[in-house]
């Protein structure tokens, strides 16, 4: 009965027949995942309940001596934030004293009415509380020499940046200050120039004043142009009156005189 005949279909290789198997058993439920902690926060407890979470999800850090939980991602307010902490050194490396701390703010964390904000005060007011308990701890004077140094620290990182801006402010200034001295100068200068010029102008005109003009001869009226007299058709001589141009010496006078051949033959008139 516990096995029953199976009929497979026939490969390659393989003999038709009856091949049997046995059924596996059937498996047992599934248990269910215990239910959320879901107890009220309690604001006297001294530490978490012993079926809370938290003593699970409370971690340690060698390497940094940090003690933290992981932030439920719906709880994110950062997606990159993903650890809540306690440094080992702010309780003078009480390692049980860190972890009861950080299992009541898981506790706190996951109420489902805090936020971030108020986890981290409280936090804090647990830490004070418990370096005011313990100011004789052997630890407690190491945590302010390095309070004290890393305070230091900050101070000189902020003046030195501080000095870092007044000196660019300064030259800054000090090259604001030279360019409005230059263009200062050039625009002092540019009238001096103007009036440079325009007194060597009114000097020259000046001196031209003084200097007499020379007198210029007067031009002696020009002669009108007398008429060209036609030219007489002549006898048989042949010969022509011509009038020549004479010039005086110096006078620039002219004179026309006539200058004749033979005796003009008289003209002979058709009767």
């Amino acid at each position: 009965q516990d096995t029953m005949p199976v009929k497979f279909s026939p490969g390659a290789g393989e003999v038709v027949g009856l091949k049997y198997y046995t059924p596996e058993p059937p498996k047992p439920p599934k248990s269910e995942k215990p239910p959320p902690f879901v107890a009220p926060w309690d604001s006297s407890a001294i530490d978490v309940p012993p079926e809370c979470p938290a003593h699970q999800k409370v971690n340690f850090d060698s390497v940094n001596e940090f003690v933290y939980f992981s932030i439920p991602e719906e709880l994110r307010t950062v997606k990159s934030e993903r650890k809540f902490g306690l440094n080992l050194k702010h309780v003078y490396g009480d390692l049980p004293e860190a972890r009861r701390i950080l299992r009541l703010c898981w506790w706190r964390f996951n109420d489902g009415d805090t936020c971030k904000e108020e986890v981290v005060m409280y936090r804090d007011a647990m830490v004070a509380e418990f370096q005011a308990a313990n100011t004789n701890h052997p630890n407690a004077g190491m945590l302010h020499i390095q309070q004290r140094k890393r305070k230091e620290r900050e101070l000189e990182k902020k003046q030195s940046s501080e000095a870092i801006v007044a000196e660019a402010q300064a030259v800054e200034d000090s090259a604001a200050k030279g360019a409005e001295r230059s263009a200062r100068e050039a625009h002092a200068e540019a009238p001096s120039a103007q009036e440079g010029g325009r007194g060597a102008d009114e000097a020259k005109a000046g001196k031209d004043a003084k200097k007499p003009r020379e007198a210029k001869e007067p031009k002696e009226p020009k002669e009108p142009k007398k008429a060209k007299e036609p030219k007489e058709a002549t006898g048989g001589s042949g010969a022509s009156e011509a009038k020549v141009k004479e010039q005086d010496g110096g006078t620039g006078e002219s004179k026309d005189v006539e200058q004749t051949g033979a005796a003009p033959a008289a003209s002979i008139q058709p009767q």
